[in-house]
């Protein structure tokens, strides 16, 4: 979370350092009669490669993630119910993205809906 705040302000403070410098060579420059357009401009091909390829990397980059996330999410673990009270145990297999902490109840592979007692804890573990 703090990196985020670093890398905003980083961002803004590179904005207002563009800005002033852009700001300071436009009252330092003589002014001149105005050049005729060009037909077609060029743009500055290193500065239009270099944010294509960072759009590119953000894109892929947070592609991989939500594809992490799904992929992780749809990992078969078992989930041990135990009670405390008779110490009986009870393995379930459940989705790993259906397993949800703090809450009392899971749905398993094959469709129920288990919702433990007050008295029971639960253990997940691989498969």
């Amino acid at each position: 979370m703090l990196l985020k705040i670093l890398f905003t302000l980083l961002i803004i403070i590179g904005a207002i350092f563009y800005v002033r410098i852009r700001a300071r060579n436009r009252t330092l420059a003589p002014m001149a009669p105005p050049l005729p357009r060009p037909v077609a401009p060029e743009r500055p091909r290193l500065a239009y490669y270099l944010a294509l390829g960072l759009l590119l990397i953000m894109l892929t980059g947070a592609g991989y993630y939500l594809f992490q996330i799904w992929f992780d999410g749809s990992r078969i673990v078992t989930v041990r119910v135990i009670n405390s009270n008779t110490g009986s145990v009870t393995s379930y297999e459940v989705y790993k993205g259906d397993v949800v902490a703090g809450e009392s109840s899971f749905h398993t592979v094959d469709g129920r809906t288990i919702t433990m007692a007050a008295v029971e804890r639960m253990e997940m573990g691989g498969k």
